[in-house]
């Protein structure tokens, strides 16, 4: 297996994105962006929020409190980890037009396929990119894909550039300073927390080739578009959405078999008690140099 390959713990297949919980946490991501206030005064919010994984209906495309600045007839979007897609369609309705990049092919493969948009496969940070060169987005997204990232300033910079005057970068990722965004929450997902023994946390951190390794709170995520040049910087933290993926959802989702099941609680059907903790990071590109 690449190194590259090694980055995600994903199987390299569309169908964990497709399942009902993947597609619930996208939704609610795309919600938390797609809502987000530009006009805001404070700097970090601190939100009280938990939604569940079952008031999100994930089916429907439906999603309210759009803000007015998405245009559907013009707004072009860059999607970084895009995987599978999840993302794209949810912002689709909103959009004019979308670009997905990831490191997998298979990931590509699976975006284009679902989302009819164009994708590249490509390392933004060091590879050329010849397909996205010409184009300069209104928004980039990107969802849980910093923490897997440990150049987090040369990423930004790199997304920075691609905005046009006055454009948007919205990161989401889990918020390590939170119960249920930390390094420990993540890695009970994969039977790796404080009862798992070092021998054999190591094994398995060889086994699924483990990236969750990378802190992100709202002072990173701060000082990482700061040294980008963005603007109008805002934190939205304590976002929290409760899953209920079954047995053999969490095991299509980490791609291993049981690990980290019997971590959380359960009810009688099964279904597991998963909450995780988000903050949500927004920066404009300056309008005048």
């Amino acid at each position: 297996m690449s190194d590259t390959k090694k980055s995600y713990n994903w199987p390299y297949e569309e169908t964990p994105f497709d399942i009902v919980t993947a597609r619930a946490l996208s939704k609610f991501m795309t919600l938390c962006i797609l809502s987000y206030d530009l006009e805001r005064n404070n700097q970090v919010v601190g939100h009280n929020l938990c939604i569940e994984e079952d008031s999100i209906s994930p089916e429907s495309p439906i999603i309210e409190n759009v803000k007015p600045y998405w245009d559907a007839s013009s707004t072009t979007v860059l999607d970084f980890g895009c995987g599978a897609g999840n993302i794209s369609l949810y912002l689709k309705p909103h959009i004019h037009r979308a670009i997905g990049v990831d490191i997998l092919n298979p990931m590509i493969n699976a975006y284009k396929k679902r989302t009819g948009f164009d994708g590249y496969c490509c390392n933004i940070a060091v590879d050329d990119t010849p397909g996205l060169d010409e184009v300069q987005f209104d928004v980039i997204v990107c969802t849980l894909t910093y923490h897997h990232v440990n150049v987090y300033n040369l990423v930004t910079q790199k997304l920075a550039g691609r905005l046009r005057a006055g454009g948007w970068l919205y990161v989401v990722d889990f918020d390590s300073t939170k119960k249920y965004g930390s390094h420990e929450h993540v890695l009970n997902l994969h039977g790796l927390g404080h009862n798992c023994d070092d021998r054999k946390r190591d094994e398995l951190l060889n086994q699924i080739a483990f990236a969750h390794k990378y802190d992100f709170s709202p002072e990173i995520a701060i000082s990482s578009f700061e040294s980008a040049g963005l603007t109008d910087i805002g934190v939205d933290s304590g976002l929290t959405v409760r899953l209920r993926p079954s047995r053999e959802e969490l095991q299509c989702m980490n791609g291993q078999e049981d690990h980290g099941y019997t971590n959380f609680p359960h009810d009688a059907n099964g279904r597991l008690d998963l909450p995780f903790t988000l903050l949500l990071v927004a920066g404009q590109k300056r309008l005048y140099s």
